[in-house]
């Protein structure tokens, strides 16, 4: 009786055995086929819906911000100095203003066009009684009356007094005198802009002192950005620029730098990059605070890839690449310098990779998974 009970025992655990050990093969083999299908292989519809890039070698590209004022170019302005001095009777244009060449800008009373125009008349006097003079010689000389050299002597006096007079008249001219004894009109130069005007009625001026205006076409400007002492080894002449005015906020206007300065300015304390830009459209307004943002480059080259493909998890950055349709996989990168354009970094990658611009986070959630 004691041996059928120990049989009996021995029968239920070879049952309970023969029960384990079918399940456990089972579970090992769900979970074989389980790893197997992390295994992630895209479709080949799905392929057709992302971007693939080749991760290349360049040189560092940054965005540096700076601040500058929009100037006039110096060889597009006219300033106007007055030749002689006196009173400015009346004034027709302000800053800002466009002008035409020969407009009237101003009124001027001057003593010392008044003495020229006396000097003038005088002139004119003398030169009457001269050439009446060298009638009566000449009419004495072809009478036999009057030596040769008398009449080459008042010849001399006539053409020294047109000479005189033609050199005056000359100078008049510059002065654009009016019929008004004294007073002359002040005309644009040339067509432009009134940019800067340092007179007004009821002024005295100097003969030759300070512009009384200057006048610009603004066809070209220059943008003359600010750098500071820690930006200076980062700029350098050819560099892009992007310019954004306060007047037009949506407009993005590009130049390059043309010329750096070599001094500090000793007030502001900024080194000068000076950025030469058409102007046709008007858009930039000498005197006017811009925002300039310089792609400055140096001759370091590292891996970039563009930054919209890189993914930002859990305070890491990745990239997700490719080599083939079941061979992704995702890379953590360190960025060395990243920009709105591109991602620089020195981790490196197979030849035979690439990285996926589009759709990258979709797949690298599903590699997560």
């Amino acid at each position: 009786m004691e041996q059928k009970l120990i049989d009996l025992a021995v029968l239920k655990r070879i049952l309970l055995w023969g029960i384990i050990v079918p399940i456990g093969m089972i579970s090992c083999d769900k979970k074989i086929k389980i790893e197997e299908e992390q295994t992630l292989c895209l479709d080949s519809n799905f392929i057709e819906k992302i971007e693939l890039k080749s991760v290349e070698k360049k040189p560092i590209q940054q965005q540096l911000h700076v601040t500058g004022r929009v100037e006039t170019h110096p060889d597009e302005v006219v300033p106007f100095t007055s030749l002689v001095g006196g009173l400015i009777l009346n004034t027709s244009f302000t800053i800002g203003d466009s002008v035409a060449q020969g407009q009237v800008l101003a009124e001027v009373r001057s003593a010392d066009l008044t003495s020229l125009q006396n000097e003038q008349k005088k002139n004119k006097s003398s030169l009457g009684i001269a050439r009446y003079e060298l009638e009566k010689i000449q009419s004495r000389y072809d009478s036999g009356f009057s030596s040769q050299s008398e009449l080459l002597e008042q010849t001399s006096k006539v053409e020294q007094l047109e000479n005189d007079i033609a050199a005056m008249e000359e100078t008049l001219s510059l002065y654009n005198a009016t019929n008004r004894q004294g007073v002359f009109q002040i005309q644009a130069p040339v067509s432009g802009f009134i940019v800067e005007k340092n007179i007004n009625t009821g002024q005295r001026i100097s003969a030759e002192s300070e512009p009384l205006f200057v006048i610009s076409n603004l066809e070209t400007v220059w943008v003359v950005a600010n750098l500071h002492a820690s930006d200076v080894s980062k700029v350098n002449i050819g560099d892009e620029a992007i310019i954004e005015t306060l007047a037009y906020p949506d407009v993005e206007l590009k130049g390059k730098i043309g010329s750096i300065a070599q001094v500090f300015d000793m007030e502001e304390q900024v080194l000068k990059a000076r950025i030469p830009m058409e102007n046709a459209e008007r858009k930039l307004i000498p005197g006017s605070v811009v925002d300039i943002w310089l792609h400055t480059r140096s001759m370091e080259q590292l891996n970039a890839v563009d930054t919209q493909a890189v993914i930002f998890d859990n305070n890491r950055y990745k990239i997700v690449l490719y080599k083939e349709a079941c061979d992704v996989r995702a890379l953590e990168i360190h960025p060395v310098v990243q920009n709105s354009d591109l991602t620089y970094f020195k981790e490196e990658i197979g030849e035979d990779e690439k990285y996926i611009s589009e759709n990258q986070l979709l797949i690298y959630n599903h590699l997560n998974e």
